[in-house]
């Protein structure tokens, strides 16, 4: 059975193009304090995004990939999982982003390696050197506290 990749999501397609540019991605919590422009953020403010705005330039002026500003006991804990995952996201090119995407969807490395044309070695000996299990279980823990966040607030 041959496996193809069906689409291409938005946050891969920037990850592809991270040779032409840095990302920094800031995680800003907090009320909206006017009307909600679904169609575009013009006009709107409050709280989430100054707390968006310090993400990014705190992002910025550390170096980070990744920064969460929400005001909670927690925003500590939810940085320094983000600073890991930054960390070891640094270290991939786009083929290692790929297949560690299609691992965390339950690929095979039989299936990988068909899809992406490379053999079912490549896939595993690029698998060796990166801890998957390790940056799944972290990105469920921040996942897990932010929502925590969400569900008291």
């Amino acid at each position: 059975m041959n496996h193809s990749i069906a689409y291409e999501t938005t946050l891969e397609r920037l990850e592809k193009a991270k040779k032409l540019f840095s990302l920094r991605y800031g995680i800003g919590l907090g009320t909206i304090t006017t009307k909600i422009n679904k169609e575009a953020a013009i006009g709107m403010d409050g709280p989430a995004f100054y707390n968006a705005r310090k993400s990014i330039e705190t992002a910025k002026s550390n170096n980070l990939k990744f920064y969460f500003t929400g005001g909670y006991e927690n925003d500590k804990t939810i940085n320094t999982l983000m600073h890991w995952l930054g960390l070891e996201n640094k270290k991939w090119n786009f083929r290692k982003f790929q297949i560690i995407k299609l691992v965390k969807d339950g690929w095979t490395q039989k299936q990988i390696s068909e899809s992406l044309k490379i053999s079912q070695p490549a896939v595993s000996k690029i698998l060796k050197n990166i801890p998957v299990g390790l940056i799944t279980d972290t990105e469920q823990i921040v996942e897990n506290e932010i929502n925590k966040i969400l569900k008291d607030a």
